[in-house]
C-alpha cells in the first residue's frame, strides 16, 4: 500500500510528553476551566497558554488568556479544544 500511513515514521513524542500545552475556549466555568485546572494539579511543568476571545487580555490564576493562537510565537506542542462541539 503506497499511500497507507506508516506508524514507524510518525513522532509521539509531542503527544504523549508534550513540553507545552494550549487550551482553546478556556474560561472559569467547569466546561473550559476543567482541562486547565487538571493541567496545574497534575504539576505540568511546560508553559501552558490560554485561549479564549472574549475573555482576551484578562488572567485566570495567574496566567494570561490570549485571543488567538496567532499571539502565540513559540510552538505549542499539544492543543486541547474545550468549545462546544456546534462552534467546531
Amino acid at each position: 500500500m503506497p499511500n497507507a500511513l506508516k506508524l514507524n515514521n510518525i513522532d509521539f513524542e509531542r503527544l504523549f510528553f508534550p513540553k507545552s500545552i494550549g487550551i482553546i475556549g478556556v474560561s472559569p466555568d467547569m466546561r473550559g476551566g476543567t482541562f486547565f485546572i487538571r493541567c496545574m494539579r497534575g504539576k505540568f511543568k511546560g508553559p501552558i497558554y490560554l485561549f479564549n476571545p472574549k475573555l482576551a487580555g484578562q488572567e485566570l490564576y495567574g496566567y494570561k488568556i490570549y485571543s488567538s493562537i496567532l499571539d502565540i510565537e513559540e510552538p505549542i506542542d499539544y492543543v486541547i479544544l474545550a468549545i462546544p462541539a456546534r462552534l467546531c
